[in-house]
């Protein structure tokens, strides 16, 4: 026997109250995520507990999974046999029964048939065509519709045709015979023995209305009447249960009239809010501890909530952890919001380490879900469609795909059969059979024989005969369209002239609202696919390239692979009840979220502003809200302000986009709009923006970033990789760097600029769908950002940093060493200007040294002590070393042994660590390979042993993993393997050098979710990274000048006044070609030329590059990316002067730093 106290015992103080009130009518407010079905069952046990049958107690859900859920959870409290005999279920099961048994006092036998919905559209469908109605106006769901809400509303029909006001709103929508089938419909019904789903309630009703006895007899039986989901009751509900519970009153109805959003379905709020009304002396239990989500998101959820005026008041809150704020997206198109949804989830995985099923996203509508589900399939992303069909696999897109597959192919026998007779043309199943079995015995396909009938003896009449020709004349038609229209003009027509655009928008049931919608986001879908195309540089988008397009989409969708970790998708009403680690609630704009449909009154707005609450609150860590500027409508981009429901809701559990402070950074402005062809312009006003103009353009689906693993890439190729000499620096107005918005990609950066003319491409680094090639004659964006050096006022020779693009890299590596939760420091062989360590320092505090020198700079520069290590120390410089580090990491075993009785007697507080070496580096060129068998750097895990030398805190190793995240995971994999056993004796890990995370193509995410993961495997130890080319990569150029031209054997040399031995010795020893800005490699016909440098050395030179025009004396050469590396590596060979040195400020200025003259040479010599 099980005892109250012991399940009591669970319940908070609220639920505990709750559960043990028993003397009269309760109403239980349960909040998001308050634990109603615990309340429900354990009230359910203290009933049968305090003397209650089982028989005596009426449970009614709204599902039969609630129900089961139920059952099971008392079953293992009191037992099954006992929790057998409730009378639980849903109002239809439960009422079944009781009109079964009842029947003949209604005038059915018992074993009355149900109708399911199909059943009783095919019914009605039948009588309209008796009634030689016009079924294009009487459509069956529309009629079936307006029957089932008179009848949730109890209108039998003959109050229906007494009704004015329902006659003459069927008069005004020219359907004034609704009430004739609905009279014929009943009577059908009735003599065939038969109730729908919606009889149920009403027969019930009836029953309990004409025959007393039989409701006084339940009345009796059912002393407790509990019901959950007491807002979505509709009026044949809510008088059931009132009559029920009318003499004895022992009611408890749970609910939460914040998550009312079933009114389409006939839910009538009121029921729950007017209930004290209906049960006098009605107590009140309200459920406010929210057991699911963060305490951010319980309170965003509250602020937004709070705004409805019809409300019961109650302040839901949560003792979960506080949690992240609310995230807000902000995209600028509905294209780029799937990519950035799609990114997020990626990024969160590999922070955090969730599984996709972790991932839900909530939209309004299920057209929505194209943008999603392709944005998830070029990501690689599984998914999953719940309750409901992926976009291109629901019957009106299958529908219409298999006519654009017919245009391309008629001999398509599948495309053919599902299309012939539809819409109804009158072509039916034995027609299709008789030219099934023809086009088998002559070995021909179904189109032949269709075009062809006679010459194939097709047994058919004359009127078939008819039918069939006008079916090969329309394909036919299309076919001969497709000669000359692009994609959306040729699918416009067909979706016209096939009659499915007049089937689909015939009327507005809710069932037809979503096939419209469905419709008309395919058409977006094409005229999307075409402009985009365009803008790639294809002239002509025919409808098999959409084909093309779409066919991975429904291939997908065909794969029966069962995998549950799948990211969710659904709309918002289909996720009440469910819940979610991370959520994203999407396509948050007017019009959309809330409903364009839903805004006749301050009612509807409220039930749209529960949908969201019910959404936020379907996440238990993480919810992002997101919304688009521009949103593809009727085929072309409109402007979609952002929905009113994020002004509703309190900024302080917010984490909003700049957007919401002006749509770019503070310090952008707008330069330049550029658009040519047939571009037009439009003012997007979006609220909360810095009221920028912007084009708005068409544009399309095209292939995107491909997330695809990095392949480690050598120096040389990471150098080429990012802006190849066969790239232009400038075109017009537009210059490599430039920072663009463009209407459907959204904000990205130019990072390389090729041909000339019609021919004239961009290449742009789009911040969530990747690289894209755009045309410019026919690219359309916005040019928001020109913050390019100005070569002509920097003297030659001269290194010069551009301190926008260094800030740009700074933050990047301040963001990932608070993200990942690592010490990330400067590692001076890569980048050691001084003159730039002010700025360095607002980011990043700490450097490495490899050298005496080194080690006092960067005390006295820096202003800290350097992490040091060097393969040797020198007796002499040791003390100057410990004065100068933090950190001291030796090379060999030896060498700490020798060196670590000073560190104790100077009674300096100095971390000392081994260099090990752990064999693995994935790198081609040997000269940067600290890890090639027989190097002297690092000791091997064979040397070590099983236990560290006293006085040993760290562990430092190497390995080049500049190329990619990737290697740097498996060298760990390697750490772990050699010198796992190590770990836990030790209190830092540094892992060197390289780390190239600013490299445009580097994986951040991945880098982070490699490093969190390890830290979470060795909690113990604090992470160390010193990077040096990531700092100053791409923020800084080698500007020189042609001081003479020669030519000898017809090779031209422009020998100018930088040398390459002195200068650039990086490109020479490892080797490769740098970038010279304007120029391309070798182009038959154009001016070429070898670059010579100014030393004696015959092999001072590099070759070949090509220009736009002839060079002359004087002209500048611009080399990219000089500022790290090889500047550390210059040197006064043959006494050439070194290059100034000066800061391209972000105010746009020019700083010289440093000249060197005659006696910074002659210093270097005695």
């Amino acid at each position: 026997m099980y005892s109250v106290e012991e399940f009591l015992k669970d319940l908070n103080p609220s639920q505990r109250e709750a559960v043990l009130y028993n003397d009269g009518p309760s109403l239980v407010i349960a909040g998001a995520g308050s634990g109603k079905t615990r309340v429900l069952t354990y009230k359910i046990a203290y009933l049968l507990q305090t003397g209650y049958a089982p028989y005596n107690i009426l449970a009614l859900t709204f599902t039969n999974k609630a129900a089961r859920e139920m059952k099971e959870r008392i079953s293992r409290i009191v037992g099954e046999d006992t929790a057998s005999r409730l009378w639980m279920g849903t109002f239809h099961s439960v009422f079944l029964r009781i009109l079964r048994t009842y029947a003949d006092r209604i005038g059915f036998d018992s074993k009355f048939t149900i109708y399911d919905s199909a059943d009783s559209k095919s019914l009605i469908k039948a009588i309209i065509k008796e009634k030689a109605l016009d079924d294009k106006l009487y459509k069956p769901a529309t009629v079936q519709a307006i029957i089932s809400n008179a009848k949730n509303a109890l209108i039998t029909p003959g109050a229906y045709a007494a009704s004015k006001e329902l006659i003459e709103a069927d008069i005004r929508s020219k359907k004034p015979l609704i009430k004739d089938i609905y009279a014929e419909y009943w009577n059908r019904c009735a003599r065939a023995g038969a109730m729908d789903f919606d009889d149920l309630l009403l027969y019930t009703n009836i029953l309990f209305r004409d025959h007393p006895d039989v409701r006084d007899h339940y009345r009796n039986i059912f002393r407790f009447i509990l019901v959950d989901e007491y807002q979505d009751t509709n009026f044949a509900q809510h008088l059931i249960v009132h009559q029920l519970a009318k003499d004895h009153n022992h009611i408890c109805v749970v609910g939460d009239d914040a998550q009312s959003i079933y009114s389409f379905r006939g839910a009538n709020i009121s029921n729950i809010l007017n209930l004290r009304t209906d049960y006098p002396g009605c107590r009140t239990f309200k459920l406010e501890q929210n057991y699911r989500s963060t305490r951010m998101i319980v309170a965003a959820a509250n602020s937004l909530i709070e705004k409805n005026k019809e409300q019961i008041p109650k302040h839901v809150f949560s003792d979960n952890d506080e949690g992240s704020k609310v995230a807000v997206l902000n995209a600028y198109s509905d294209f780029e919001e799937g990519y950035m949804v799609a990114n997020r989830i990626s990024e969160m995985r590999a922070i955090s380490g969730f599984s996709y099923s972790d991932f839900a996203i909530l939209y309004r509508t299920n057209a929505q879900s194209r943008i999603f589900e392709e944005a998830l399939r070029k990501k690689n992303i599984p998914y999953k469609i719940y309750g409901g069909l992926s976009f291109y696999q629901r019957k009106e897109i299958k529908d219409i795909v298999a006519y654009f597959r017919m245009t391309v192919n008629p001999h398509d026998e599948e495309a053919l059969k599902r299309i012939i007779n539809y819409p109804s043309r009158g072509i039916g199943d034995t027609t299709l059979r008789k030219i099934g079995e023809c086009a088998t015995k002559h070995s021909v396909s179904l189109w032949q024989v269709v075009s062809d009938p006679l010459a194939y003896a097709l047994s058919v009449n004359n009127g078939t005969l008819d039918k069939l020709k006008n079916f090969k004349e329309l394909i036919d038609s299309f076919r001969e369209a497709a000669e000359e229209k692009n994609a959306f003009d040729l699918a416009e027509q067909i979706v016209k002239q096939s009659g499915i655009f007049a089937a689909v928008f015939s009327d507005r049931t809710p069932e037809n609202l979503s096939r419209q919608e469905n419709l008309q986001e395919l058409m977006n879908g094409v005229q999307e696919f075409c402009s985009l195309r365009e803008e790639e540089g294809n002239e002509s988008v025919s409808l098999i390239d959409f084909l093309n397009e779409i066919s991975l989409a429904t291939d997908q969708d065909n794969d029966k692979e069962e995998n549950s970790d799948k990211v969710t998708m659904m709309t918002v009403h289909a996720s009440k009840g469910l819940e979610f680690t991370n959520v994203f609630v999407v396509g948050l704009e007017e019009d959309l979220f809330p409903s364009a449909m839903c805004k006749s009154s301050e009612r509807e707005i409220e039930e749209e502003r529960r949908l969201l609450y019910v959404a936020i609150t379907r996440a238990e860590k993480n919810c992002i809200l997101s919304y688009a500027g521009t949103r593809y409508r009727n085929g072309s981009p409109t402007a979609m302000p952002p929905s009113r429901f994020l002004k509703d809701m309190d900024s302080r559990y917010l984490s909003l986009p700049s957007a919401l402070n002006g749509d770019e950074r503070p310090e952008r402005r707008e330069v330049d709009r550029f658009s040519s062809g047939n571009v037009f312009s439009r003012v997007h006003s979006r609220q909360w923006s810095d009221g920028q103009d912007s084009v708005n353009l068409k544009a399309k689906k095209s292939d995107l970033y491909n997330s695809e693993q990095y392949r480690p890439l050598t120096r040389m190729e990471q150098a080429v990789s990012k802006e190849t000499s066969g790239t232009l620096k400038q075109i017009g107005n537009i210059q490599v760097g430039s920072v663009i918005r463009h209407d459907r990609f959204g904000r990205g950066e130019v990072i390389d600029i090729s041909g000339d003319g019609d021919n004239a491409k961009i290449g742009v680094e789009f911040e969530n769908v990747g690289k894209k090639q755009l045309l410019l004659k026919f690219a359309k964006f916005t040019v928001i950002e020109n913050k390019i050096m100005d070569i002509e006022k920097i003297p030659s020779p001269c290194y010069v940093l551009d301190e926008a693009l260094f800030r740009k890299n700074l933050e990047l590596i301040r963001s990932v060493k608070e993200r990942a939760g690592v010490n990330i420091i400067l590692a001076f062989k890569a980048f050691a200007l001084w003159k730039a360590f002010p700025i360095v320092r607002e980011y990043i505090p700490y450097s490495t040294a490899s050298s005496v020198f080194e080690a006092r700079l960067a005390y006295e520069e820096m202003g800290s002590p350097a992490h040091t290590y060097s393969p040797a120390y020198i007796d002499a410089d040791f003390p100057a070393i410990m004065n100068y580090s933090s950190h001291i990491t030796f090379n060999s075993l030896s060498q700490f042994q020798h060196f670590y009785p000073q560190i104790l007697a100077a009674g300096n507080k100095i971390s000392c660590g081994l260099r090990i070496n752990p064999e693995y580096s994935d790198v081609e060129t040997d000269l940067y390979n600290p890890c090639a068998p027989g190097s002297r750097l690092g000791i091997v895990a064979s040397i070590l042993g099983d236990v560290l030398p006293q006085g040993v805190e760290g562990l430092h190793f190497h390995t080049l993993c500049e190329s990619s995240s990737y290697d740097l995971e498996k060298t760990l994999e390697q750490v772990e393997k050699k010198f796992g056993h190590l770990l836990p004796q030790v209190k830092w890990l540094n892992m060197g050098g390289g780390h190239l995370m600013t490299r445009k193509d580097y994986n951040v995410e991945h880098l982070i979710g490699v490093l969190k993961a390890f830290k979470e495997r060795h909690p113990n130890l604090e992470i160390i990274m010193e990077p040096g080319s990531a700092f100053a990569w791409q923020t800084g150029v080698l500007v020189s000048s042609v001081v003479d031209i020669v030519e000898n054997h017809g090779i031209k040399t422009a020998i100018l006044d930088v040398s390459f031995t002195c200068h650039m010795p990086d490109c020479l020893e490892m080797p490769y070609k740098p970038v010279v800005r304007g120029a391309t490699d070798p182009v038959p016909g154009k001016p070429t030329y070898r670059l010579g440098g100014n030393s004696c050395l015959s092999g001072d030179y590099m070759g070949d590059w090509s220009f736009d025009k002839e060079l002359k004396v004087g002209d500048k050469i611009v080399f990219e990316d000089m500022i790290h590396y090889t500047i550390v590596k210059t040197n006064m060979f043959n006494g050439i002067p070194h290059p100034a040195l000066a800061l391209w400020t972000k105010d746009e200025e020019l700083k010289i730093w440093r000249t060197y003259t005659y006696d910074d040479y002659k210093n270097r010599m005695a």
